[in-house]
């Protein structure tokens, strides 16, 4: 009988899960060029990640049609409720997206040296976008307000240390931040947005201005005498919500601001010396007071994964207490993971690592034969992992750009080589795509912590390790910084 309900109850559940999932429909339409393939989309992408979960919203092409010149692809997109989100253009249009949304994306590509905004500031965009069709108005927002007051997550205008003239620096990050309110009121008396978007567009033009005011006390080096601010600077930064999940959870600036605010004025946070054990224990405490149990355990889940990347050890004190305040036992357990990983970690040097087999469609060699005079970047995939495949794009896009400077490397983590071999043809990798033997219990896996997927990790020219866990490619901004460094 026990056999029974436990089969009712999960084809109920996948059933429930099938009725109650929402989608929204984007149609992508592009002018058609000779080398573009059938289709032609971008990913959607959440701010929020769960240090668990993959941030893309899944996605399913439905139709592709070419009438004359023009490419439509009609793309499905799994949502549960409306969010703040960023379409995979490189650097990222911002959005506010719904269940139910139904809109026809137009993509311009800006021409070689002709991507600016108001003739004057560059475009962090490849593509120029117009939206048209059920809720154009919160798609477009702040594409629009990039426009006339610049892009809330490229901005130029930011504190140079040294200067001392935070006051002034004060002023025009305010003026900044009542232009772009103002600019959202009148942009929703025009083209009416729906009561969520209008809440989330207004936090998130309030937290980047907080982002802002606050990030002069992130420069390491730099001191800041509170008594010689004005009192509106410091009024400013102590006046927000401070346990708002929804904020947290469908918005960028809220999380990162609630997170910098905790470290400076309540864990006493020291940038000059990043995560020892004593500041670990200081800023978990910190974090035990918020009352939020969702935010509490993200940023103390992010603390010790942070801790664990950079110093490879975590004391017995900090994480007993971090077991009494993380609730999530899903997060327990990913830092309980991590931490049984660090002793064959620790006993692997990064020589041995290199000597890991690898096999191509031809041979089988090893890693270290794949480091020669110039750098690399080892894109770290599988057949059957859906995040590494969305991004592969965007690694492809970097291998083109950094073409005879730099080398990527596809290491595939399949057990199936046949898996490993359909879907290298399928993504078209024809060049430097390998197999890794023994995939996650490899020694390049064990040195390297890497338990998951994707994973990208930068090699200097030296065979010095330059980024074990270099950020997603997708993250073009942050992935070019260290690349350009790397072939000055």
């Amino acid at each position: 009988m026990r056999i029974v309900v436990c089969y009712f109850l999960f084809f109920l559940s996948l059933y429930t899960n099938h009725l109650y999932a929402q989608y929204a429909i984007v149609n992508y339409q592009a002018i058609a060029k000779e080398n573009m393939k059938n289709n032609f989309y971008f990913d959607i992408i959440r701010f929020h990640d769960d240090l668990m979960d993959d941030n893309y919203l899944e996605s399913k092409i439905l139709n592709v049609t070419k009438n004359n010149d023009t490419v439509t692809t009609t793309v499905s997109y799994k949502i549960n409720s409306p969010t703040c989100a960023i379409i995979g253009d490189g650097w990222g249009h911002e959005i506010i997206i719904s269940p139910n949304d139904t809109v026809n994306v137009f993509c311009e590509k800006y021409l070689p040296g002709q991507r600016f905004l108001r003739d004057s500031l560059l475009s962090p965009w490849n593509f120029k976008m117009a939206y048209k069709g059920k809720s154009q108005a919160n798609l477009g927002l702040f594409d629009s307000l990039a426009y006339l007051h610049g892009a809330l997550h490229h901005d130029n205008l930011f504190f140079k240390a040294g200067n001392n003239k935070i006051k002034i620096f004060f002023q025009d990050a305010t003026n900044q931040y009542i232009g772009r309110r103002n600019y959202i009121i009148r942009y929703n008396a025009d083209n009416p947005l729906s009561p969520i978007a209008l809440k989330y567009a207004i936090a998130e033009n309030k937290y980047s201005y907080l982002s802002k005011l606050i990030s002069p006390f992130l420069i390491p080096g730099f001191k800041i005498d509170l008594n010689d601010l004005p009192k509106e600077y410091i009024d400013s930064l102590y006046q927000f919500e401070k346990n708002n999940y929804d904020l947290f959870k469908n918005t960028a600036f809220y999380s990162a601001y609630l997170q910098t605010f905790t470290d400076i004025f309540k864990a006493n946070f020291n940038k000059d010396s990043i995560y020892t054990d004593g500041q670990n224990l200081h800023l978990l405490n910190a974090y035990s007071l918020i009352k939020d149990n969702n935010i509490k355990d993200y940023f103390s889940t992010k603390l010790l994964k942070t801790q664990l990347r950079l110093h490879k050890t975590i004391s017995s004190k900090t994480l007993k207490k971090y077991r009494s305040i993380c609730t999530n036992k899903k997060y327990v357990f990913l830092i309980d993971s991590l931490i049984k990983s660090q002793p064959k970690a620790a006993s692997i040097s990064f020589t041995e690592a290199l000597e890991s087999k690898i096999i191509s469609s031809k041979d089988t060699t090893y890693l270290d034969k794949l480091i020669d005079k110039i750098p690399i970047v080892i894109d770290c995939w599988a057949s059957w992992c859906k995040p590494c495949i969305a991004q592969m794009k965007y690694s492809k896009e970097l291998e083109e750009k950094y073409k005879n400077k730099i080398d990527f490397i596809y290491l595939s983590f399949d057990k199936n080589v046949e898996d490993w071999k359909n879907k290298s043809k399928e993504l078209n990798i024809e060049t430097n795509n390998f197999l890794i033997l023994q995939n996650f219990k490899s020694g390049f896996a064990n040195y390297f912590n890497l338990f998951s997927i994707p994973r990208y990790i930068i090699i200097g020219k030296g065979k010095t390790v330059i980024d074990a866990n270099a950020p997603m490619p997708s993250k073009t901004e942050s992935f070019t910084k260290i690349l350009d460094k790397l072939i000055k």
